[in-house]
């Protein structure tokens, strides 16, 4: 997988193998032990192997793992999702983000009758999300070349594929007006991430909502990021919108296989003639982890732990960035900040993040940079203030070979 490959790090000292993982604390083979901040992606949202959610699914999967109809436990998650997120009025069960989103836009295609997507973020490795129409943005172009990844990884997508999908200018309404108003018949949803290093400004996603509905398309919120870690009811609580479908993954399940379509009764019963079949959808595995997660994370209350330390390592980096005059920011919100150096010159710096990513790992912490990273609710101040210190480190290094 591409996103695993110790290339898309850079110059890590070595290929690290992890061998197990404890709290926010990865190990790998050799017994080194790295202060955890991409967490699986952000799949890790309470700490790795969490006592009480472990417990639970193991007491489940003890009796089962998967069979050819349903199970009770679906109908209590089922409960759990729509007393905890505002779209939830109906659930979809799906293993992975990039299955779920997909299943949330044939949703969309077969509710409203209409075929072209807007979208803005990242939604997976699926077709209809790699390539838009007119090619591989800019952003997506340097992101590739920052993790050394070629361009073409994301090619052999028909064209008539990637003409369906265009790109949304973030925080622009006016411009998905227009855009609505010229092609707003052909249009099916509008599909996006609620932020990721820039903050939506003030309205701008109930505007979008608006603006998509007033022309007869829906509004799907991707919170396969956001999702728990933001508040338990995601960042469509958070910001006060209702989306007419969600998707969740990653921090709903703390890290075992599950992901889910929610949204509105209207729209989601469009699934009672839809061919949706996944052999392990639904799985136990994946129940019980997200049943287990929601549950301990509302009784914990984990988005307010992550909320000050995540503000405290965001204010941290801002401090040392100015002292040692290091071209950076830093941007997206304390649950999953993101930094980035801020270079004209795009070799500079992809350098800058290569040698900071290699000179934290040889003091002890992994954090991705040009990419959001995660707080977990396992993390304490004392990992926090060791990263800082590890940062000042990195920054040191990095200023004297700028």
């Amino acid at each position: 997988m591409f996103n695993k490959r110790p290339l898309t790090y850079g110059s890590a000292p070595y290929p690290i193998f992890a061998e197990r993982a404890e709290g926010p604390y990865l190990y790998d083979v050799d017994g080194n032990r790295y202060v955890d901040y991409l967490l699986a992606y952000g799949a890790i949202h309470l700490g790795y192997n969490y006592p009480a959610v472990k417990k639970f699914v193991r007491d489940e999967t003890d009796k089962r793992t998967i069979h050819s109809v349903n199970d009770p436990l679906e109908i209590e998650l089922a409960e759990e999702l729509t007393n905890t997120i505002p779209s939830a009025e109906m659930v979809k069960y799906f293993l992975s983000g990039s299955e779920a989103t997909t299943a949330a836009v044939r949703i969309a295609r077969a509710h409203t009758g209409r075929n072209m997507i807007v979208k803005w973020g990242y939604h997976g490795w699926h077709d209809w999300t790699r390539i838009v129409r007119g090619g591989p943005t800019r952003g997506m172009v340097d992101y590739l070349r920052m993790i050394n990844c070629p361009v073409e990884s994301i090619t052999h997508v028909p064209e008539e594929v990637s003409n369906s999908t265009i790109e949304l200018e973030y925080n622009n309404l006016g411009s998905l007006e227009s855009l609505m108003r010229k092609e707003g018949e052909d249009i099916a949803c509008v599909i996006m991430e609620p932020f990721y290093f820039n903050l939506p400004n003030e309205g701008y996603l109930q505007g979008v909502k608006e603006i998509a509905n007033s022309h007869g398309a829906l509004f799907i919120l991707d919170e396969v990021k956001t999702g728990m870690r933001v508040s338990n009811g995601g960042a469509q609580q958070l910001f006060k919108v209702v989306p007419d479908l969600s998707v969740f993954s990653k921090a709903i399940s703390n890290g075992y296989p599950f992901s889910v379509v929610v949204g509105k009764r209207n729209v989601m019963k469009t699934c009672e003639n839809l061919w949706f079949a996944g052999t392990n959808c639904g799985n136990i595995v994946g129940i019980s982890g997200a049943l287990a997660t929601i549950r301990e994370a509302k009784k914990v209350d984990a988005p307010v732990h992550i909320w000050s330390l995540g503000t405290r390592i965001m204010d941290g980096i801002n401090s040392l960035l100015d002292t040692h005059k290091i071209p950076g920011k830093i941007g997206g919100m304390p649950p999953m900040p993101y930094l980035a150096f801020t270079h004209d010159d795009f070799e500079k710096r992809k350098k800058a993040a290569e040698t900071y990513l290699g000179e934290l790992v040889r003091r002890g912490v992994f954090m991705p940079v040009e990419h959001c990273f995660y707080i977990s609710y396992a993390h304490s101040k004392a990992d926090i203030d060791d990263t800082l210190n590890a940062i000042d480190g990195a920054f040191k290094k990095l200023k004297d070979n700028l």
